[in-house]
């Protein structure tokens, strides 16, 4: 059996910022749910939404280590684009701020998804 050690930070703990103490303490047992969010002056919006423009789309880069096929022994590192669209957007409440949290379904390129001319284009369902 794992044992996982957690460290306790007290409430009144003058080593450690306020927020810090707050994001510990946990947020609240309730969560808001929305369907659009502004965030730095960017709309996000649920893929539900269904209107004419729309940002619901989203880009993640990561440097993986992979193999260009399953047959092949050598390894290699890349970046792996990957692609998704906003499904739930949720705001945990830590009593003092809140933190958007965004649930995304995830498509990776290569898996139904190409890149033309710098967008990703869903090929096949």
């Amino acid at each position: 059996m794992r044992h996982i050690s957690i460290l306790q930070i007290p409430s009144n703990s003058e080593a450690h910022s306020t927020k810090l103490r707050w994001l510990a303490y946990g947020p609240r047992h309730t969560t808001q749910s929305h369907t659009g969010f502004v965030i730095n002056g960017h709309r996000f919006q649920i893929d539900a939404v269904k209107r004419k423009t729309q940002n619901s789309g989203v880009t993640y880069e990561a440097f993986s280590i992979c193999r260009s096929t399953a047959r092949d022994t050598r390894l290699e590192a890349d970046i792996v684009g990957y692609y998704g669209v906003i499904k739930e957007i949720l705001l945990l409440d830590y009593h003092m701020f809140s933190v958007p949290v965004f649930k995304f379904t995830w498509a990776n390129a290569g898996n139904g998804v190409k890149e033309e001319d710098g967008f990703p284009l869903k090929t096949s369902i």
